[in-house]
């Protein structure tokens, strides 16, 4: 599992500083939606990545294995059966993120717009 690779400690201080930092995790939070409303996913993933900032390990156990972990689970769910499927949207960035990883499996991917 993807905590099991952070000691508490780490996962305490990550913790503590959002807690000590709430005005500004508000903020950011309210910046995270405006840039998924405008479906930049970039800015929500950099966004996100509050309180380990760009913990590379961070990045990589939450999202990149994760991710492919995941893909062979969605191949066999949607091989069963017709299917929808939600994930934090931090998980569809890049090279290794999830959009990324079924259109080179072969899949269409289209986004669903958001409107408020």
């Amino acid at each position: 599992m993807a905590f099991n690779a952070f000691p508490v400690e780490t996962q305490a201080t990550a913790l503590m500083n959002s807690i000590d930092n709430f005005p500004n995790q508000k903020s950011e939070f309210e910046k995270l939606e405006e840039a998924y409303a405008n479906g930049d996913i970039n800015s929500v993933f950099e966004y996100s990545l509050h309180p380990f900032e760009k913990n590379e390990l961070f990045i990589e156990e939450f999202y990149f294995k994760r991710n492919e972990e995941w893909l062979p689970k969605l191949e066999k769910m949607f091989s069963e059966s017709k299917s929808f499927v939600t994930v934090g949207v931090t998980h569809l960035k890049g090279e290794r993120g999830l959009l990324n990883l079924l259109r080179a499996n072969g899949y269409t991917v289209t986004p669903i717009p958001v409107n408020d």
